[in-house]
């Protein structure tokens, strides 16, 4: 409810499915721009031993990155759905949600940062 000059006025959603809302439109938008962060960094050619981006270590990290943005998506869905098993406890899975997109989001960070090196001076 918001108080208005002629009177109150009624908000059929919450703070938080307004949060899940946004949360369901921006991890589709970091999975495709993880796809195409990734994609750059296969085809880019560092003359560097160690650094491939294609397979190896880098490559399953990404791989658990995109695994973790799905269950992250899928769960909220799940809660914006408010079907089966997150209709019992919203909060419970709402903090899941938080760790997982948090995990995520650390994953990220070391490849982009693992991907920063310097040629020349």
């Amino acid at each position: 409810l918001a108080l208005r000059a002629g009177g109150l006025i009624y908000f059929p959603f919450t703070a938080s499915d307004v949060l899940l809302y946004i949360v369901c439109a921006v991890l589709p938008a970091s999975a495709i721009f993880a796809c195409m962060h990734q994609s750059r960094l296969v085809k880019l050619d560092t003359g560097i031993d160690g650094l491939v981006f294609g397979n190896g270590g880098f490559h399953r990290l990404y791989k658990i990155r995109l695994a973790l943005l799905a269950m992250a998506l899928l769960l909220t869905i799940a809660l914006i759905l408010q079907t089966g098993i997150a209709a019992v406890s919203t909060g419970a899975w709402l903090g899941v949600l938080l760790v997982l997109v948090l995990a995520e989001e650390v994953i990220g960070r070391l490849l982009f940062y693992a991907a920063y090196f310097r040629v020349g001076v």
